[in-house]
């Protein structure tokens, strides 16, 4: 099957933009900021923690979308089992989730 003008190639371009834009990862953060009113009143050091994970997130599925990719437990469930209260909690994300999913 033929794909659409631009296809992959397309996505992946767009993925890119998206990612280096970091209005994207503020509007996401000012979303669940205004519809989670417990993250509303998160500290610095815990607002930079839901930055990151936005940011892991939105690049993840940026890259499963771009390529064609599957939205599975193995593909989105290594970060959220990674979340253990502490200090060091979106650094334990960032690495049990890399940046496609592989541990």
């Amino acid at each position: 099957m033929k794909e659409r003008e631009g296809g992959r190639e397309g996505r992946e371009r767009i993925r890119q933009e998206l990612i280096a834009a970091p209005r994207v990862v503020a509007a996401l953060v000012a979303a669940v900021r205004t519809q989670v009113p417990a993250y509303a009143a998160l500290d610095d050091e815990r607002l930079r923690e839901v930055r990151a994970i936005a940011s892991w997130a939105l690049e993840r599925m940026l890259h499963l979308w771009a390529t064609d990719g599957a939205l599975t437990p193995r593909t989105s469930g290594g970060c959220a089992a990674s979340r253990r209260p502490g200090p060091r909690t979106a650094g334990r994300c960032r690495r049990s989730c890399g940046p496609t999913g592989s541990r």
